[in-house]
This record gives C-alpha cells, structure tokens and sequence, in this order.
C-alpha cells in the first residue's frame, strides 16, 4: 500500500455508503434467515446473534435515512 491508498482509505468521502450499506443490509438479511441452521449454539447465543444482526441492519438503514433525508 503506497501513501496514496493510505489516504484514500482514510478519507471518508471515498468509502461509498450506498454500495456498502446495502452489502451490509444483505449480509444481515442473510444471517438472520439462515439463524435457523446454526445448531452448535445455545438459545441465549442464537438471541445474542440475531440481537446483533438486527441492530446492524437498522443501523445501516439509519444511516442512509441521516446521509440521504
């Protein structure tokens, strides 16, 4: 990685939101509809999971509606 890169990734404005909100919105999506095949999890650690999945989920969709209106 040359400097240029490192600048790049620590500028904010070159990080697309709308691409990456959207992965991040379907990556939950995924995680929450195949919750039913993790079977090496406790019922508490399947809630913690799917507590999380929701979370991120709406913190995305948060994020667009503040960036977006």
């Amino acid at each position: 990685m040359n400097k240029s890169d490192a600048n790049r990734e620590a500028d904010r404005f070159s990080k697309d939101l709308w691409k990456n909100g959207w992965y991040g919105i379907r990556k939950a999506n995924i995680g929450l509809a195949n919750l039913d095949k993790l079977v090496d999890a406790t019922q508490e650690e399947k809630d913690l999971i799917k507590g999380q999945l929701l979370f991120f989920r709406g913190w995305f969709h948060f994020q667009f509606i503040q960036y977006f209106g």
